[in-house]
């Protein structure tokens, strides 16, 4: 297998420094990614599964058709993202400052750190800041799951019979993350890809434990549960069911793991 080269990222490191570190860094800020974005119409669509199925009807958004990449959030940190107060919660700023939170954690890790791949090791409040420094958001659930899964109320994105060959899967040989859209054929009704494998997405919505009519599992033992966002989509190691579109799980929103992600909303394409 060849070994996947760190030496992009390492100049990014070495750079890091002098261009947080410039007077002038406002005026040299890159503009925003122009990420492709799909328009996800106005209407009702079936949310969630079994005995907890609910119609919702949600406005005219546009979302990501693929997670974020490193490339892309490269962008942000170039900009000096980590050092502008303004696209942080107050929660977030405290937790980077206290952490000595730089860069996100998949910087240093090699196999998962080319710019292809989507970006991961970082936290809620890290998706968040992004997001908001490139004049969008992230996703609520309800979003989230009607870009995945069209208004038909199907399983899975590309429809009700699980194929592993339309994701990044360990029954598919795969051990890590791949590039972004490596699989077209599990496109979503509406185009958006990898909304199941490769990496979990981080979401807007907050996990409300045993009481939240979506929920599958039981939070009753997590922590305080207005530390716990829903994240959807499975990873590339999750179990089978995992990848249906209505399947939530959570996490704490200073959790850092290497098969967690995101992709933006916008309410206007930014195209």
């Amino acid at each position: 297998m060849r070994k996947p080269k760190s030496t992009h990222w390492m100049s990014i490191l070495f750079s890091l420094f002098f261009v947080m570190g410039s007077c002038t860094q406002e005026s040299r800020q890159a503009k925003p990614i122009t990420t492709s974005m799909i328009e996800i119409p106005a209407g009702e669509f079936t949310m969630g599964a079994g005995g907890l199925v609910q119609r919702i009807s949600l406005p005219t958004y546009f979302i990501d058709k693929t997670e974020v990449t490193n490339e892309d959030f490269e962008k942000f940190i170039l900009a000096g993202g980590y050092e502008k107060k303004k696209y942080w919660t107050e929660a977030g700023w405290e937790f980077i400052k206290e952490n000595n939170v730089i860069h996100h954690k998949g910087l240093n890790q090699g196999s998962f750190n080319e710019p292809n791949l989507p970006v991961t090791g970082i936290s809620w409040y890290e998706a968040d800041a992004f997001c908001r420094w490139v004049g969008k958001r992230l996703p609520t659930s309800e979003e989230w799951e009607k870009a995945a899964r069209g208004t038909d109320g199907r399983i899975y994105p590309w429809g009700n019979h699980m194929d592993f060959s339309r994701l990044a899967y360990r029954s598919s040989n795969v051990h890590r993350t791949v590039p972004v859209g490596s699989f077209p054929n599990g496109a979503s009704p509406y185009g958006a890809l990898d909304m199941a494998g490769n990496v979990w997405e981080w979401t807007a919505s907050t996990y409300e434990g045993a009481d939240y009519k979506y929920a599958i599992l039981d939070a009753k033992n997590a922590p305080r549960q207005d530390e716990l966002m829903i994240i959807k989509g499975g990873a590339w190691g999750s179990n089978r069911n995992q990848f249906e579109c209505s399947y939530q799980y959570y996490e704490r929103k200073k959790v850092t793991q290497f098969h967690i992600g995101f992709r933006c909303v916008s309410n206007t394409v930014l195209n």
